[in-house]
């Protein structure tokens, strides 16, 4: 009648008749053994063995058992339970340790939680201002100091930054005031737009010029400009989005009858990688210079005009002179011959009758005679 616990069980065993001798349950009384082969335990047991086993007994359940031989008699006593039953206890001790460790486990976070959470909280702080300042709901400031800990030189470190930051900010906007103060005040109007022909910059001569004065930022160049100018640039705006550099020129007459000329210049604007994100518009006003070229054809061809009848006039002079140096030296010939040679014949017949002056006179009038005559056939 000896039970241990709840499943276990004593068996007495005769190995050497293969039968149970005694057992705590009656209906096992002078059963035979299991054959051998099916029990490596109680096969170890035939040959002697005394100790502790597990096996499965032959009614399938797990068991932990020990024997002992009795020597006088040849039996063996065999104590048996169920591993289950065994280790129930280990089993209650190990569930009491996993939830003694999973309530210290518990215990030990929501203390890391509460500890985390207030050393961290300058830095989910930092965290959330940093995050509005990129986000661009807050403006980029400094940040309260934090201790003298990783948090507090983050916190410093990015003081800095912002430090840092609003000095370069402070340096771009007076630089860019200063370019576009130079840009307003260039004597060309300087414009860009982007691909999709949206104006992004416009300097002062560009705003006066073709909008009106009002600023054409975020407007196309057909709402900026209207459609007759657009209709004239579209096709070079065209060609400078497709990575043209192209000048041209536009000639027009004005409400007041003068010629009105502007010289353009579209020039591709290329990013980092090459490609075109734009154009750059330089306009210049050269209706005085085409003024001035059209005043010179002007007096180019007067002036032709003047040296055409200048000529004319001077032809016809020359024919005048001509005609009256024919008519001079005609007339004069026959006087001048009659003087050369009157004076000649006086001059055969005046030996002892003038002095050597009245002599020497005429021989003067023969030569002079003579040399106008020879200027006059020349």
């Amino acid at each position: 009648q000896t039970r241990i616990g709840n499943s276990g069980y004593f068996l007495v065993i005769s190995p050497k008749d293969g039968v149970i001798v005694s057992a705590t349950d009656k209906s096992q009384i002078l059963r035979p053994l299991s054959a051998p082969g099916v029990n490596a335990l109680l096969d170890r047991r035939r040959q002697g063995f005394e100790g502790m086993g597990h096996a499965v007994n032959p009614r399938g359940v797990d068991v932990l058992s020990v024997s002992r031989n009795i020597r006088t008699t040849g039996w063996m006593v065999i104590s048996a339970i169920s591993t289950e039953e065994a280790f129930a206890p280990i089993a209650s001790i190990k569930q009491q340790i996993y939830l003694t460790a999973l309530l210290l486990s518990l215990l030990v976070m929501a203390v890391l939680y509460f500890v985390l959470k207030r050393q961290l909280a300058p830095l989910q702080a930092a965290t959330t201002a940093m995050r509005r300042m990129t986000e661009g709901t807050a403006a980029f400031a400094p940040l309260p100091a934090g201790g003298d800990d990783e948090i507090g030189r983050l916190v410093e470190s990015f003081n800095q930054l912002v430090a840092e930051r609003g000095r370069l900010e402070h340096t771009l906007r007076y630089r860019e005031q200063h370019a576009r103060a130079l840009l307003d005040a260039m004597p060309i109007a300087i414009g860009h737009a982007d691909t999709a022909e949206r104006i992004t910059f416009a300097n002062h001569l560009y705003r006066i010029s073709y909008c009106g004065g009002s600023d054409p930022i975020g407007r196309t160049v057909r709402e900026a400009v209207g459609e007759e100018i657009y209709a004239f640039v579209e096709p070079y705006m065209q060609r400078a989005l497709a990575g043209e550099n192209i000048q041209f020129e536009r000639v027009y007459a004005g409400d007041d009858g003068l010629i009105v000329a502007r010289s353009l210049r579209y020039v591709p604007d290329r990013d980092a990688a090459g490609e075109v994100v734009g154009y750059f518009a330089l306009i210049e006003d050269s209706s005085k210079r085409k003024r001035a070229e059209a005043a010179l054809q002007r007096l180019n061809a007067e002036l032709e005009q003047r040296v055409v009848e200048r000529t004319q006039a001077l032809e016809q002079a020359n024919r005048e002179m001509q005609s009256f140096s024919y008519s001079i030296s005609h007339d004069l010939r026959a006087p001048l011959r009659a003087i050369d040679g009157f004076s000649k014949i006086v001059l055969a017949g005046s030996a002892g009758k003038f002095d050597q002056e009245t002599i020497d006179n005429l021989g003067r009038i023969a030569a002079a005679a003579e040399r106008m005559g020879r200027l006059i056939d020349d």
